[in-house]
């Protein structure tokens, strides 16, 4: 997705990482009414063509909007900054460490009740690293607010390591969850 697209524009919200899920939903819902391809039934071809593109641009930006870590990466394509998901690498050692820990914990555990545990340890980690991210991403936006395109360099360290470790977090549950 390209910068030019704005998501949080199209749910009309305020450009922020905090976004009120049940507000966006309920946005959703009734912009997936408006916009549903079946009220164009009746229209030129060319027009159903264009109802059905909206309703996939919609939901790609409901996605977006939904997941914090796509969240997150989206409303710093807004100020012109991209990243790749893939390639997002965490440089905090405190944090790789607990990473490595995580993993061979999930590796080693023995029973679902270890892995049970595991996993709310991680969703927990997980919670304080959306809050975190919150109160960094305010931080710097709040800085930058009269900044059209601010350098890739002024993006605080902690903001990419917290969204690197949020993407390393979604991956650990995720097996976690495949083994229970």
């Amino acid at each position: 997705m390209n910068s030019s697209f704005n998501a949080f524009q199209l749910f009309d919200l305020p450009i922020l990482f905090n976004v009120d899920l049940n507000t966006l939903e309920d946005k959703y819902r009734r912009l997936r009414i408006e916009l549903h391809p079946d009220r164009f039934t009746h229209q030129p071809v060319y027009e159903q063509r264009l109802a059905a593109q909206r309703y996939v641009l919609l939901h790609d930006a409901f996605s977006q909007l939904k997941d914090p870590l796509k969240r997150g990466i989206h409303l710093l394509q807004q100020y012109g900054i991209t990243f790749d998901v893939e390639t997002l690498r965490v440089s905090d050692i405190s944090l790789l460490e607990q990473q490595l820990e995580w993993r061979e914990s999930a590796e080693e555990a023995k029973n679902a009740e270890q892995l049970l545990l595991l996993k709310t340890e991680i969703e927990n980690a997980y919670q304080e690293t959306l809050l975190a991210l919150e109160n960094d991403f305010a931080t710097w936006q709040q800085k930058n607010i009269n900044v059209a395109h601010p350098e890739k360099s002024n993006v605080p360290k902690e903001l990419i390591n917290y969204l690197g470790h949020l993407a390393s977090l979604e991956n650990i549950s995720e097996s976690i969850r495949r083994r229970l």
